[in-house]
C-alpha cells in the first residue's frame, strides 16, 4: 500500500508545482490531478483501503471534526424521527461508526444502553473522554466492522451513522458486514444507516480505465462504479441508486422499511429489519 501511495502523492505534488499561466492548461492539469487521486480506490486493494481509511479518520483533522464541539449536537433530525417512530425505551444499541461519541451519548442521555465500536483507536479514545466529560458512563471497543465479536441476539437496534456504511469497500464485504450485525440483532430490531449516493453531476467516466489500472497493479479488482475517494481524502462508495442499495441488504436477508433522502444533499436514510 505505501508505495503506491507516495508514488501517486508524488505525481501530485509535481502537478501542484506546475503554476502555469495558461488557464486551459490549468483546468487539464486539474482534471489529471483528480484522475490521480482518484486511483487511490483503484489501485489499493480492499485491505489496503480500509487501512488506508483507518488512516484518514485517525488523522488529527478527522478528530477534530468529530470531536467535543460535534458532541453538542445531539441526535440529528432524522436520527430523532427514527427513535422516537420506534419509541426505544430502556433498549440495548449498537452503534457502529461510533467516531467521538456523538450518537451514543445523545441516547445514553435518554436511557439507551449504548455500545459503540470504531475501527480506528483514536476515535474510540475520544468517545471514551467525550462521555466521561459528559458524565455519561458506557462502553466503547475498537473493532473491525466485519468481524464483530458480540453474542447473538443482544441488541434491540443499531444505527451505523455518519455515512460510514459506504466506507466498507467492495460489496461482498458491505453484505458480510450486514449479516454478521443481523446476528447480532434481536428478531425483529431494526437497523437504521445512512449513506452517500452519486448526484447528478457524478459519472462514471474512464471506468473501464480503472478497472484495467485495478488488475494491471493488482489492486481493487472489486472496483464498482461509485468507489470514490471524498474531497476530504478518506474512501467512500456513492450509491448508483437506491436499487443498488435496496438489493445488497436483501442480500443480507434484511428488508427495507423505509428509505429518505434528504432534500439538501445526496444523502440517504433507510431503516431495515
Amino acid at each position: 500500500m505505501g508505495l503506491k501511495i507516495k508514488l501517486l502523492n508524488l505525481f501530485i505534488r509535481i502537478l501542484d508545482l506546475l503554476k502555469l499561466p495558461i488557464s486551459l492548461l490549468d483546468t487539464f492539469l486539474s482534471k489529471l490531478k483528480g484522475f490521480l487521486k482518484s486511483l487511490f480506490a483503484v489501485v489499493l486493494t480492499p485491505e489496503s483501503l480500509i487501512k488506508y481509511n483507518r488512516a484518514c479518520y485517525g488523522e488529527d483533522r478527522k478528530l477534530k471534526i468529530f470531536g467535543v464541539d460535534k458532541i453538542s449536537d445531539g441526535l440529528y433530525d432524522a436520527e430523532k424521527e427514527f427513535i422516537e417512530k420506534y419509541n426505544f425505551k430502556k433498549n440495548k444499541c449498537l452503534i457502529l461508526g461510533c467516531g467521538g461519541g456523538r450518537e451514543a451519548i445523545a441516547l445514553a442521555k435518554l436511557g439507551i444502553d449504548v455500545i459503540g465500536v470504531d475501527f480506528v483507536k483514536e476515535m474510540v479514545d475520544m468517545a471514551m473522554e467525550n462521555s466521561l466529560r459528559s458524565e455519561i458512563r458506557m462502553k466503547f471497543v475498537i473493532g473491525d466492522f466485519t468481524n464483530l465479536f458480540f453474542k447473538q441476539f443482544s441488541f434491540d437496534l443499531s444505527m451505523i451513522t455518519s455515512c460510514m456504511y459506504g466506507s466498507i469497500p467492495t460489496r461482498e464485504r458491505r453484505i458480510s458486514f450486514l449479516k454478521e450485525v443481523k446476528k447480532a440483532l434481536k428478531e425483529g430490531a431494526k437497523l437504521y444507516i445512512s449513506f452517500w449516493g452519486m448526484g447528478p453531476k457524478d459519472n462514471n467516466r474512464f471506468f473501464i480505465l480503472r478497472k484495467v489500472i485495478a488488475f494491471l497493479s493488482f489492486g481493487n479488482f472489486r472496483y464498482q462504479k461509485g468507489d470514490r475517494i471524498l474531497p476530504s481524502n478518506e474512501f467512500h462508495h456513492l450509491f448508483n441508486s437506491n436499487e443498488e442499495f435496496i438489493n445488497e441488504v436483501e442480500e443480507a436477508d434484511f428488508k427495507v422499511d423505509s428509505l429518505i433522502k434528504d432534500p439538501d444533499s445526496n444523502i440517504y436514510f433507510a431503516v431495515i429489519h
